[in-house]
């Protein structure tokens, strides 16, 4: 009864009415925050564990697997093969970098989010560099773009790298 009656005060008067608001606003906030931070971890631990795995050994049909059905849609059999011919080409992983990047909200709709990294690594071929836009497709992520580049030549091994393969 005693709660009661104090949460009946708080919302008569302007000053408790305001510690109200600012405590409900905080919790918002904390919880916001929060959220935000557990999705940005989990795409980027997506990003690393998927593209390591890739970058290791190639594998379109993985690859596919790992993508938006929009992306699944827009990629060619020729983009497809223009890939496997890349990563080809750059032979084995020496090391890879990580992600760098983060989540954001969509353009279109604020409450969506997504998240993009760029990741690098190096070849015994030469130098990669991709930029992975990422979105939530049935509750996990799911590779929304995919735009990459690179720089055939023959490069070593870098000791102060995360990763050395």
């Amino acid at each position: 009864m005693y709660l009661l009656t104090l949460f009946h005060s708080f919302l008569t008067t302007l000053k408790g009415f305001t510690i109200l608001l600012i405590i409900f606003i905080s919790i918002g906030i904390g919880f916001g925050t929060t959220s935000l931070q557990q999705l940005n971890q989990g795409s980027r631990q997506f990003v690393d564990t998927t593209m390591l795995s890739l970058l290791i050994h190639w594998d379109n049909h993985k690859f596919f697997a790992y993508t938006s059905d929009r992306l699944q849609q827009r990629l060619t059999p020729g983009q497809l093969q223009q890939m496997k011919w890349v990563f080809n080409q750059l032979g084995h992983l020496l090391n890879y970098q990580g992600a760098i990047g983060g989540i954001f909200h969509s353009p279109t709709t604020w409450w969506q989010v997504g998240a993009r990294y760029k990741i690098q690594a190096n070849f015994e071929g030469g130098k990669f560099i991709a930029l992975i836009t990422l979105i939530k497709q049935d509750g996990h992520w799911a590779i929304a773009q995919f735009n990459y580049r690179c720089n055939f030549y023959p490069i070593e091994k870098k000791v102060g790298s995360l990763i050395l393969v």
